[in-house]
Order: structure tokens, then sequence, then C-alpha cells
């Protein structure tokens, strides 16, 4: 079974450890993690039951593969620890940094970046990952045949992956709003909360795989959308309050900085 190390264990970290255990891809006493807080630390990795270490080097010598997962400017301080890691598999699932940057750093080791968001930790979550990297068949299998099972790995150059990140990452907020809205209409006309959020998480799960079966979204919207019937009406009044728009700019705003 794989031994897998975390370097930093924030919110994606944890995220990643519940996936990891959920799906029973490893066991907890297989898991190990350091951070730089070592008593925040110790609380975390009491919830999962899995191996508080005291520094970065009793992570990389129990682990197998090591999971980058910290804020840049406190990797490029510890950075000297992953040199020449040659006979692990590296995985950074960090922001801003990608194997043209590692490969100026880390010498042999083999390293690819990969972005999950939230949703791993149910095991259907995604993971933007950078084309170019440095991964031999071997290692390019087990990143593949890990992290598969906790969600779909999608390729992209790598110029385009904050982007992508911002897509498969910040989306899932978008979406929890558009569900608390529908939510709050439901209520409003008698349905109850836990309900409505029943009907709509349902359907949220239909429409995905109506489209990951091949359905273009506006064949789906034709097909519930009937000449005087109610939906094209909700759709007419979501065009007039600028529905498409607003949700293009919520994109631009994440790109403005």
């Amino acid at each position: 079974m794989n031994k897998i190390g975390f370097i930093g264990f924030g919110n994606i970290a944890k995220m990643l450890c519940e996936g990891l255990l959920l799906k029973e891809i490893t066991t907890s006493n297989c898991i190990y993690a350091s951070a730089l807080h070592l008593d925040k630390l110790k609380e975390n990795t009491k919830k999962y039951n899995i191996n508080c270490c005291q520094n970065n080097k009793e992570v990389i010598d129990n682990s197998n593969i090591i999971v980058l997962s910290l804020k840049k400017d406190d990797f490029i301080k510890i950075k000297d620890d992953f040199i020449n890691l040659d006979n692990k598999l590296v995985v950074s699932v960090m922001a801003g940094l990608s194997s043209i940057d590692f490969n100026k750093w880390l010498g042999n080791t083999k390293i690819i970046t990969s972005l999950p968001n939230v949703c791993v930790s149910v095991g259907s979550g995604i993971f933007i990952t950078e084309i170019n990297h440095n991964l031999d068949q071997t290692n390019l299998d087990l990143f593949t045949s890990t992290f598969s099972k906790l969600g779909k790995i999608i390729y992209l150059p790598n110029d385009m992956l904050d982007f992508g990140s911002i897509m498969a990452g910040s989306t899932p907020a978008y979406t929890s709003m558009f569900v608390e809205a529908l939510s709050e209409a439901s209520v409003n006309y008698g349905i109850s909360r836990n309900i409505s959020y029943d009907i709509i998480s349902q359907m949220l799960l239909g429409t995905a795989k109506m489209l990951q079966n091949g359905v273009h979204p506006g064949q789906l919207k034709d097909l519930v959308s009937s000449p005087k019937g109610l939906t094209i009406k909700g759709i007419i009044e979501l065009e007039n309050n600028g529905f498409r728009s607003n949700i293009i700019n919520a994109i631009k705003a994440t790109q403005n900085e």
C-alpha cells in the first residue's frame, strides 16, 4: 500500500486526506504530515488518526508519494529539502508554481503540479494538472492510479493552470450560492429547507450526468422549455437580470489582480 506524506496540512491537504480514506486508497497509518505549526498539526492529524511528524524529513523518509500543500512563499524557504528525490513521486497542489520553477530548484526530483478542488473529499473532484512535467511513465502511472480515484484529472498547458483552478476551485462556491437561492425560493413556497436541498442536489447530480453523457447545455435547456411554459418565463427573467453576464463577470473578477 502506498504511503502518502503531506508537507503542509491546510484545507486542501485535509480534503485530500478525507478522500484518500473514504475511497480506501490507503490507510490512516500510511499517511504522514508535517506543518509549520506543530500544535495545530497535532490537532488536525488526530482527527484523521494519521501520523503527525516533527519535521519534513520524517515525512520524506516514510512516504513514497509526497504532496506539497503549503503557501508558495513558505515552500521557497524549505525547497532544498526536496532536491534530488529521484525515488519519490512528488505532487504539488500549490497554485502559482509549476514544473518550470521546480526544475530550476529541485534537480532530479520527479514532480507534477495538480490543483484539486474541494470535491476530492467525496471522491468526485477535479485535478487541474500540468501537461508539461518531468514524471517518467512509472511515476505518471502511480499518480494516475492514486488520484484518479478522487476525481477527474484534467490536463492543461502550464500557463492555463491558474485559470483552470479557478474554474474548478472557485465555482463550487458560486454553485452553492445558486443552491441557497433556489432553496430560499422553495422555502418561500412551502417546501422545507432539508427537502429543498434534496431536490436541488439530485437535480444538479442528474444535470451533471446528462452533460457528462454528451448532452449540450443548450439542448438540455430546450428539453424543459416548452412554448409559453413556466421554464421559459423563468429563463427570460434570469436573462433580463444579467444571469449569464454576472457569471462571466464573476470569473473575470478573479483575473483582475
